[in-house]
This record gives structure tokens, C-alpha cells and sequence, in this order.
């Protein structure tokens, strides 16, 4: 069986990860970018179960949604995001 899900859960990681540095390091603005594009989110997971489809259509294996792995990654995503909002509003 193959997840659907892993890449684009990691790819926020990554992308949540190295915008929250940016804005610490250089001052940039880029959280509040990621936040505000959010819905891209359910068109890279849709991409992806497309493209797994796709690839191992003659397999044999079924692709399935990794519901746990996409759910841990946007809930640490909001939480940096809300820690993030939180200090910027306290300082």
C-alpha cells in the first residue's frame, strides 16, 4: 500500500520550518505569506495522490491517504504559526 501524503506533509515541514528562520534571521515576512496561501495545501495533496496514481497504476498497490502523517503536519504548522502570531503581538 502506498501514502499518499508523506511529500506534501514534509513539504510544509520544510517550508514552515525555513520561513519561520527567514523571518527570525532576516526579518522577512514569510509565515504570514504561508498562512495566507493555505488552500495550496489541498492542491499539492491532490497532486500527489494524482501523480502516485499514476506511477504505480500497473503495481497493483493501492494508494491510501496518510491521514495521521498530514494531520501532524498542519498541526505543527498552526502551532508555529500561533507562536509566531503571539509573539509578534506581545512585542
Amino acid at each position: 500500500m502506498l501514502k499518499a501524503g508523506r511529500y506534501t506533509a514534509a513539504m510544509l515541514l520544510i517550508l514552515v520550518g525555513a520561513g519561520a528562520i527567514a523571518d527570525q534571521i532576516a526579518g522577512t515576512q514569510i509565515l504570514p505569506l504561508l498562512a495566507a496561501w493555505w488552500p495550496l495545501l489541498f492542491v499539492l495533496l491532490g497532486a500527489e495522490c494524482l501523480w502516485l496514481n499514476r506511477r504505480y497504476k500497473d503495481s497493483g498497490r493501492p494508494v491510501q491517504l496518510d491521514i495521521i502523517g498530514v494531520v501532524v503536519a498542519i498541526a505543527v504548522a498552526a502551532v508555529v504559526l500561533a507562536v509566531r502570531n503571539a509573539a509578534g503581538l506581545n512585542s
